[in-house]
């Protein structure tokens, strides 16, 4: 019994002492040795900096690492575009005119205008037209499509990839167009060959720019998704400009200059209006082998077409260029049109289309009487590098002449 009440003492003591066991707290990461606590007391130690008892002390501060530049990347440079600057909303009895990188191959919008001159001479990426009447329009080089919709008694010159319209009425055309123009629901509609008359010293830039090839208009061969029985929705505009002169006057007032006449870039054709009396054709063909060579080769053939209707007294008068065209052949066109060539170069050799050409180029030509040796003497000076393919059959010709349209 004695030991088992000195057990129980000792545990009591061991207890008690545990209670005022020394507690130790860390302040800034240094151990500070606190008082003892009875079990009475009631003051708790204060460790304050304004205690008269030692204060720890303080951490030194570290100082803060420099923040690093921020990159800045491509798109931060980038000019802020305002939408505003992209549209033509509501504009009535104004004329508008955007000078060259204005529109810099952005969408361009154009809704509700009346009785105004809206002049684009910029690329675009592709332009909409609705609800618009008594306009005047002029859309430089777009990479995909023009769409006028709803428009009444409008004037437009469009360079584009595609024309769409719908439910339009009493409007002229006067058209680049690398596919086949397409109307629908609409009436009245008058078409024409863009006339170089319009052209602009950064018109040849902008075509590139849009990846439009000026040997590919095909102005005239329109697709009427909704034609009538008894008369036709469209017919070909008699005269080839259908502006006047509102466009030159707009490119006068911003100084557009107009290129020389050997920097011209664009062919006015005849297209699919009729010929008559035009009983004589040639169509000479020559190769691209890369895509860089087609600017020199406009040059070449506007040169070469010069040349051919000067002899003839003028287009208009004893000759005409029907169409220009540029497509990819297969080995069995190539062959059936370097079998029926006509042109016999020195010696009687004649020249061939290699069938891995990129692309074959062919300039029709119409005349009232024969003028083959004119073109063969044409194409022998200003295309002498190409090495030309001259063929008379009419069969070939209309055959090549929508050779790669779509649309």
């Amino acid at each position: 019994m004695g030991c088992l009440l000195s057990r129980l003492y000792d545990n009591s003591l061991r207890t008690r002492g545990s209670r005022k066991r020394a507690l130790k707290y860390r302040l800034d990461d240094e151990e500070v040795e606190t008082k003892t606590l009875s079990p009475s007391s009631t003051t708790v130690p204060n460790y304050s900096a304004s205690s008269t008892t030692e204060a720890a002390p303080s951490k030194a501060v570290s100082k803060a690492k420099p923040e690093a530049p921020k990159k800045e990347y491509s798109w931060d440079k980038r000019r802020k575009l305002d939408p505003k600057d992209f549209m033509c909303m509501g504009v009535e009895g104004e004329t508008v005119v955007k000078a060259p990188g204005k529109i810099n191959g952005q969408q361009f919008v154009v809704d509700g205008c009346a009785n105004s001159k809206i002049f684009v001479f910029d690329h675009c990426a592709s332009v909409t037209i609705d609800d618009c009447k008594d306009c005047t329009f002029f859309i430089g080089p777009t990479e995909s499509s023009v769409f006028i919709r709803n428009c009444k008694n409008c004037a437009c010159v469009f360079l584009c990839r595609q024309l769409r319209t719908r439910d339009c009425e009493n409007c002229t055309l006067e058209l680049f167009c690398s596919t086949r123009p397409v109307i629908e629901s609409s009436s009245d509609l008058r078409f024409s060959c863009f006339d170089s008359a319009h052209e602009y010293e950064q018109l040849a830039q902008q075509m590139s720019s849009a990846h439009l090839s000026p040997f590919c208009n095909y102005w005239s061969s329109v697709y009427d998704f909704t034609p009538k029985s008894s008369s036709s929705n469209w017919s070909f505009l008699s005269s080839g400009d259908a502006l006047g002169e509102a466009v030159v006057r707009a490119q006068r007032d911003i100084d557009l200059a107009a290129p020389g006449e050997d920097d011209r870039a664009m062919f006015h054709t005849h297209g699919e209006r009729p010929l008559e009396g035009y009983s004589y054709h040639y169509l000479v063909l020559f190769p691209l082998r890369i895509k860089i060579q087609e600017a020199g080769a406009a040059a070449a053939s506007l040169s070469f077409l010069r040349a051919v209707l000067a002899s003839c007294g003028g287009d208009g008068k004893d000759a005409k260029v029907v169409q220009v065209n540029g497509c990819k052949l297969s080995q069995d066109e190539v062959d059936e049109l370097n079998g029926s060539n006509v042109l016999e170069g020195p010696n009687g050799s004649t020249n061939s289309i290699p069938g891995n050409a990129f692309k074959v180029i062919g300039l029709e030509i119409a005349s009232k009487e024969s003028i083959k040796t004119m073109v063969m003497q044409a194409a022998g000076a200003e295309l002498s590098q190409y090495k030309c393919v001259i063929v008379d059959q009419l069969e070939l010709m209309a055959a090549f002449r929508t050779k790669g349209i779509t649309g």
